[in-house]
């Protein structure tokens, strides 16, 4: 929801909403960038306390081991 609304906003705004002195290029910067962050949900701070307390799954084998 929010990128369609900073689209939109750059639309109507221009090529000047892409200046790092328009309030907008932060905006849709920070929209942009949002999927890349991981993910923060319950199910994924589970897993990472499963794995903190060794009842996670097996650690992949390192290939350089033999």
């Amino acid at each position: 929801m929010a990128g369609d609304v900073v689209d939109v906003a750059v639309q109507v705004v221009g090529a000047s909403s892409v200046s790092r002195r328009h309030e907008l290029e932060r905006l849709y910067r920070d929209v942009r960038t949002g999927s890349l962050h991981p993910p923060n949900t319950d199910a994924v701070l589970e897993a990472i306390g499963a794995v903190a307390l060794g009842q996670g799954p097996e650690p992949a084998p390192d290939p350089d081991e033999e």
